[in-house]
């Protein structure tokens, strides 16, 4: 299982299909634009469900998969919860810290302040706040990478609630993370270029990413089932 050949996978099962899933990345780019929360993980589960159908080859339209996203409504829009409660979590220490200590810092850079000289003070504000701050960008690289198939998991596992499709991903993805985190940022000259172009590129970039995601959670549970047996 190589990188170039899962986007291989992509680009071959995106063939004949990527007007169809230039379309449903503009509504994804659309509702994120809009800050619909509500809608996006009825709509992140639709968008598995059609990618995996490429694959699977029964390639079901746009509207079908998007539809059977909204009638998963509880268990999408849990998972969405779910995961953005992880970040979250993982995000407040690091903003408590960047709001308090340049504020106390800038507004009292010679006053001992909380029991903190000044000196002491500047260290955390300059090394303390920037390692706090890398420190939080890993996690998150590593939560979106073990929460990445999570979504692709309720596809399969219409019996499985939203807190145990997220444990399921994680399982998936254990003994992987820095393998997929290399995977991931494969893409990250793709994700520049959708920058600069003003989200243009993002209509080819977004089905690529999606479809390559598909393909490797086939691949990724191929390989799992082949190791119980």
């Amino acid at each position: 299982m190589t990188i170039s050949g899962i986007k291989s996978n992509a680009r071959q099962a995106l063939k004949g299909n990527f007007r169809v899933a230039a379309s449903k990345a503009f509504l994804v780019m659309v509702i994120t634009f809009l800050n619909l929360f509500v809608l996006a993980g009825p709509l992140a589960l639709g968008s598995a469900d059609f990618y995996l159908s490429l694959f699977r080859g029964d390639k079901k339209t746009f509207e079908k998969a998007i539809d059977n996203g909204f009638r998963d409504f509880k268990r999408s829009f849990t998972v969405a919860l779910i995961i953005t409660g992880f970040n979250l979590a993982l995000m407040l220490p690091f903003a408590i810290i960047a709001y308090f200590l340049p504020l106390a810092y800038v507004n009292s850079p010679n006053t001992v302040m909380f029991g903190v000289s000044p000196r002491l003070m500047y260290f955390f504000v300059t090394i303390v706040l920037p390692s706090t701050g890398i420190a939080t960008y890993f996690l998150l690289t590593w939560l979106l990478v073990r929460t990445q198939f999570t979504y692709h998991i309720m596809i399969d596992n219409p019996e499985l609630s939203a807190r145990q499709c997220v444990k399921k991903s994680f399982e998936l993805t254990d003994g992987r993370v820095g393998w997929l985190i290399r995977y991931n940022l494969s893409f990250i000259l793709w994700e520049i270029g959708a920058i600069f172009t003003l989200g243009l590129l993002a209509l080819y970039v977004q089905p690529y990413m999606s479809a390559s995601n598909a393909g490797l959670y086939l691949k990724l549970i191929s390989n799992q089932e082949n190791q119980k047996i």
